[in-house]
């Protein structure tokens, strides 16, 4: 026999959870995401080479504009991958927190509706997507939400950056492909079906970070005040 279970996000629940969420992301963007722009990058490149080429000359060294601008450009790469590879961990960062703030939520208020506190322990055993279909079963279809294929998709990129290889890139090819490859990698994807992609090729940038970002605001903004839970 199925049970109905009436769980309710409060006022003061879903501004905590939202006001969290906005102060982590604030926090990434004014503290490294502003000093790691394109911008800032290519300006910190090229005061490089100038101080390079003026060092050497000051020294008497050897050193030519090739050469100063190659190191340069190596650099360049150096800060955009470290950049990008921190994009890619603050997602994964507030990927988890929202799922765990999620399973918070729904763990106490079915626990506290039905008098036992076990039945939390099974919200945190469900896989996600057993959660989402808990959530689906009272009417609200949070996969048909706009915003919601932005939190998948970040669950298969958080699932790819951390352990490579698997079910989850195989995933990602299929579901959301632009997450990998780009530029060249594109036109190889294009010719060869995208087969040969690895976890290496996986892409995710600034712009997709604040995309998800806003599909989190929207979720807990969307929750319903009260749901009728079946399960």
């Amino acid at each position: 026999m199925k049970h109905r279970i009436l769980v309710r996000m409060s006022g003061v629940d879903r501004r905590f959870i939202i006001e969290r969420h906005r102060l982590y992301v604030e926090n990434v963007v004014e503290r490294v995401l502003a000093q790691l722009s394109g911008e800032r990058i290519e300006k910190d490149a090229d005061n490089m080479v100038v101080s390079l080429i003026r060092d050497c000359a000051r020294d008497r060294g050897d050193v030519s504009i090739d050469c100063a601008v190659e190191i340069s450009e190596d650099l360049q790469v150096l800060l955009e991958d470290a950049r990008d590879r921190f994009v890619m961990s603050s997602a994964m960062v507030v990927y988890y927190d929202w799922e765990k703030s999620l399973r918070d939520w729904l763990g106490k208020e079915v626990s506290d509706y039905i008098g036992n506190y076990e039945a939390e322990k099974i919200i945190w055993k469900e896989g996600i997507n057993g959660v989402i279909d808990l959530l689906s079963c009272s009417g609200w279809n949070v996969r048909d939400k706009c915003y919601f294929r932005y939190i998948d998709a970040c669950r298969l990129v958080a699932n790819v950056f951390k352990h490579g290889e698997g079910n989850s890139l195989e995933s990602l090819k299929k579901g959301y492909p632009e997450y990998i490859g780009g530029g060249f990698d594109r036109m190889a994807k294009y010719l060869t079906g995208g087969e040969w992609f690895d976890y290496t090729c996986l892409k995710y940038d600034a712009k997709d970070f604040f995309r998800f970002h806003e599909a989190i605001m929207s979720f807990w903004g969307d929750v319903p005040d009260i749901l009728l839970l079946e399960g």
